[in-house]
């Protein structure tokens, strides 16, 4: 059993993925194999990580909420109002429609944007706004 250490440096016991291999299955191994497993294994559950909602960075959503409350709603038709002509539409409509990820928003964010020209985020703002639109679009399925 491997010890890990937290931020409290706390020693605590944790399983290692390679603890949970038969002796024999690992003594049959090569170490670079061993290892390879181990990263493949590792990088698969990283992955997963950003698609759990559970695990949404709370503390972003909530900072880029305010971003859009304070930059956007002057111009984002709020829930349940009419869409006119001068109006963006609601967040609810823009996060619904297909390709609209992590990656298109984080690209339209960047690029500039008549009349959004006029407001310059900081890049952690964008990126909370991000996080916002994220958190919104899972919500809404």
């Amino acid at each position: 059993m491997t010890l890990f250490t937290d931020s409290t440096s706390q020693a605590t016991p944790m399983l290692t993925i390679l603890e949970l291999l038969p002796e024999t299955a690992l003594a049959a191994m090569p170490t670079r194999a061993v290892t390879q497993v181990s990263t493949l294994l590792l990088t698969a559950t990283i992955a997963l990580l950003p698609a759990t909602p559970a695990l949404a960075d709370k503390p972003a959503v909530a900072r880029g909420e305010k971003v859009v409350e304070e930059w956007c709603r002057d111009c984002h038709v709020r829930e349940g109002q009419k869409l006119t002509p001068d109006m963006a539409p609601p967040y609810s409509v823009i996060v619904a429609i297909d390709g609209r990820d992590r990656a298109w928003f984080e690209a339209f964010l960047k690029a500039d944007h008549f009349p959004m020209t006029t407001f310059r985020l900081f890049d952690h703002e964008k990126a909370d706004v991000v996080e916002w639109l994220m958190d919104l679009q899972r919500r809404e399925k």
